[in-house]
């Protein structure tokens, strides 16, 4: 038995809550949405939903974390945990990277335009 892939003692998470959480994060923006088209204030639909998806989020990234060492062979932690947050480091630098080129553009049709 390794880490999290039984979990019959409650000692930590495993995959039926990273399972739950994920259904949890589908969940909230879905109910933010309904409530908005409900006529619910806005702002406060937002605010509270934004914070709550914020918790969720921030449980579901632990829990993720833990799973990843939980699963990883024990001679390779580091590597495995190491290309996991590189991997996440490399999609938002992508996302940056795309958006900054798009303003660029974007800024400079304005420009020729004017």
């Amino acid at each position: 038995m390794r880490g999290g892939r039984e979990n019959s003692s409650g000692s930590g998470p495993d995959g039926r809550t990273a399972l739950w959480l994920a259904i949890v994060l589908a969940v909230v923006p879905a109910t933010i949405a309904l409530c908005l088209r409900q006529g619910g204030d806005a702002s406060l639909v937002i605010v509270s939903g934004l914070i709550l998806f914020g918790v969720v989020f921030a449980l579901n990234s632990a829990v993720h974390s833990y799973l990843i060492l939980s699963y990883a062979d024990h001679d390779k932690v580091a590597m495995n945990v190491g290309l996991y947050y590189m991997a996440n480091a490399g999609a938002v630098s992508l996302a940056r990277f795309s958006r900054a080129g798009s303003t660029r553009s974007g800024s400079a049709r304005v420009s020729a335009a004017a």
